[in-house]
């Protein structure tokens, strides 16, 4: 693992310049507590990776508060710590992981104050929320509280410690982007990470056909995209049974084949290819979107210099749309 992070630095110094402006075309990536802290270090090491750190959760009994925060990964500490090059943001929710959120928003100072409170004491960068899913307008409209809420105490401490980013990811569906239009959401955020995964396209459930179709959406109906991070899944959804998920990993250890770099179907099971996202990388600069978010780091194959490496696809890629634009 040693060795393997000296070699990742040549990799990924192609991100070294994403981070020279806020409106950089950056890369984020999730790294859930179940992960080995050491994957997010790894990726961070001589790069601009920003780190989404999985999960907290808004406590649904109190309806303050938040749990899981002990286990929630921390960039490591310690002169030349590998992972200290880069950004690293606490995620609150999530999947599965959302259900205080409507108790919660009850008292929406409260829940900003507690979450704020955690990212300064944490060492965090910033703070991206991951409710799944607010259902109407009342409920966005306190989304939107929340939001505006923490980004007002993140600029308190600002003086002191630095500003401090604020994200929150979604589901891509019209509703969505009606809500986040309507409620102005996008004013208080650095970023909106698109979960651009998890369609019900024949393709998969990340194709290209169905990504160029949320981009189709976009531009027809003049969505401003320059806060959007264009989603990435490092796992494979059988195209038969969308409940059997595999790594992109597995299916590399799994595989015989010799590596192709366009293959994105094993068997049953449909995945984005290391062509696939270094296309989808070249579409997300295209279309002015503000970067690429990839769910999760643990399910790339290690280390990152190899060909197959999903997210050595994208720092290349990121580097090179980072270098056309200091042109």
């Amino acid at each position: 693992m040693h060795r393997a992070r000296g070699r990742l630095a040549s990799v990924f110094v192609l991100l070294s310049t994403v981070a020279r402006s806020a409106r950089a075309f950056t890369a984020h990536g999730f790294i859930p507590e179940y992960r080995p802290t050491s994957i997010a270090a790894d990726a961070c090491e001589g790069a601009r990776v920003r780190v989404l750190a999985f999960s907290a959760t808004p406590n649904g009994v109190r309806g303050d508060g938040l749990d899981g925060l002990d286990a929630v990964p921390r960039r490591p500490t310690g002169r030349g710590a590998a992972g200290n090059a880069c950004a690293w943001d606490l995620v609150v929710g999530g999947g599965g992981r959302s259900d205080g959120f409507r108790r919660a928003l009850g008292d929406v100072d409260a829940l900003a104050r507690e979450v704020v409170t955690a990212v300064t004491d944490g060492g965090y960068d910033g703070v991206s929320y991951d409710w799944e899913y607010p259902t109407n307008d009342d409920e966005w409209e306190a989304y939107g509280r929340l939001l505006r809420r923490t980004r007002e105490r993140l600029d308190q401490d600002a003086a002191s410690s630095g500003r401090r980013a604020l994200s929150f990811a979604v589901h891509v569906t019209p509703e969505t982007f009606d809500a986040i239009e309507k409620f102005k959401l996008t004013d208080v955020v650095d970023w909106v990470h698109l979960m651009t995964y998890d369609s019900g396209f024949p393709s998969g459930h990340a194709s290209l056909e169905f990504v160029r179709a949320v981009l189709q959406y976009l531009t027809t109906t003049k969505r401003d995209a320059s806060k959007f991070t264009l989603g990435i899944p490092f796992y494979a959804r059988s195209v038969r049974n969308p409940g059997d998920v595999k790594t992109y990993e597995e299916l590399r250890r799994d595989t015989t084949k010799t590596f192709d770099a366009s293959e994105n179907r094993v068997g049953d099971y449909a995945f984005d290819s290391v062509s696939d996202v270094r296309e989808k990388v070249r579409l997300a600069r295209e279309h002015g979107f503000a970067g690429v978010m990839a769910w999760e780091l643990g399910q790339d194959v290690t280390p990152a210099t190899r060909e197959d490496s999903l997210l050595r696809a994208i720092a290349d890629e990121v580097g090179k749309t980072d270098a056309r634009d200091e042109l």
